[in-house]
Parts: C-alpha cells; sequence; structure tokens
C-alpha cells in the first residue's frame, strides 16, 4: 500500500495564520496592536522551541508550545485591556487566535533551521507580521471609515477624520480585509519579482 504524508503548502499556511490578523485590523489602533502582538509572539515561539527541543522530546515539546501559546495569550489580553479597553474590545476574540497562530506559523516554518537561523527567521517573521498588519490595518480605517487611529492608552478611541464621508466603506467588512491583503500581494509579486531559477549548465 502507498503511503502519503501531508506537507503544509507554505503559502495556504501563511494565508490561513495572517487571517486573524487581518481580520481584527479594521483600525490603525487596532491592527498595529494586533501585529506587536503576533511580532513578539513569534520571537516567543522561537525562544521556547529552543529550550524545548534541546531538552524535552519532540511529542511533549508541541504540547508545550501550545500550553505557552495559550499563556501568552492571556497576558496579551490582559495588558491590552490594561493599555485600552475600547482597542482590547475591538480585537476581541481575533486575540487568542492571533497568538496561537503565531506559534503555530512559526513552527510550519522552522523547516530545519537551529539556533541563530531560527532566531533570524522568528525576526523576519515578525517584522513581516507587523508590517502587514500596519498596512493592511491603514488602509482598511483610512478608505473603510475615512479616519485614522492612534495606539494611544485610553478608555476609549478617539479617531481623526480624515474624510467627511468613508471613500470605501466596503474595507470595513471581513471581506474587505482579505482584499486589501490580495492586493498588497499582486503588489509585492510587481515591485519584488521572484528570481527565476538558474539554469543548470550541461
Amino acid at each position: 500500500m502507498k503511503q502519503t504524508s501531508f506537507s503544509p503548502n507554505p503559502a495556504l499556511v501563511s494565508f490561513l495564520g495572517l487571517a486573524p490578523l487581518v481580520g481584527a485590523s479594521s483600525s490603525f489602533a487596532a491592527g498595529s496592536i494586533a501585529g506587536l502582538t503576533m511580532a513578539l509572539g513569534a520571537l516567543t515561539a522561537s525562544a521556547v522551541g529552543s529550550l524545548s527541543r534541546n531538552r524535552i522530546p519532540g511529542g511533549v515539546a508541541i504540547s508545550i508550545q501550545m500550553a505557552f501559546a495559550a499563556v501568552y495569550a492571556s497576558i496579551c489580553w490582559m495588558l491590552i485591556e490594561a493599555w485600552s479597553p475600547a482597542i482590547a474590545a475591538e480585537i476581541g476574540m481575533y486575540l487568542p487566535l492571533i497568538a496561537v497562530s503565531s506559534f503555530v506559523m512559526h513552527e510550519l516554518g522552522r523547516g530545519g533551521t537551529d539556533g541563530k537561523g531560527r532566531l533570524k527567521m522568528a525576526a523576519i517573521s515578525a517584522t513581516q507580521y507587523l508590517s502587514a498588519a500596519l498596512i493592511v490595518s491603514a488602509i482598511r480605517e483610512v478608505l473603510g471609515a475615512g479616519t485614522f487611529t492612534l495606539p494611544f492608552p485610553a478608555y476609549s478611541v478617539h479617531p481623526f477624520l480624515l474624510f467627511s464621508q468613508a471613500p470605501l466603506p466596503f474595507f470595513l467588512l471581513p471581506a474587505g480585509s482579505f482584499l486589501v491583503l490580495a492586493l498588497l500581494a499582486v503588489a509585492n509579486r510587481f515591485l519584488f519579482p521572484a528570481q527565476g531559477a538558474k539554469e543548470v549548465p550541461k
């Protein structure tokens, strides 16, 4: 009987992992906090993974990673709620998904890297998560609401009014977040085209 193994598609893993992040980024304030949460989660996952995999068997290490993800999500929720209850309420149920996604995506993308390579990969991932959240949230709020909100510590948010009428309210809908992400992916494709594979000399 032919045996097959499941190999996750990197593009699909990245897209699904970013889903809660872009979903929570309906305003720049929420997006920046959500992006920071996921960025720090990637760095935390790298640190926890380095410790657990060096001293603990693989099966137990995965369980420890998930336990740390749950603890990390709880700590982030308490800190964000203390910083700004309004932003915490806006992110809502996306927060635990964002925290867990940062751990899971880091683990799936880790491959065979270790030591400095793992730390470098985590730093790159953290930068990408934060950048994506900032850009997506800024576009969604400016075009979808005509406002711009900074993540100041306050009980309620006070957005700056940019347009008297929102240019494209559709971008505030959940589907709008994925449309912005898709447009950014297309722009990235044209601005930074992948280098073609080098021909192997015969």
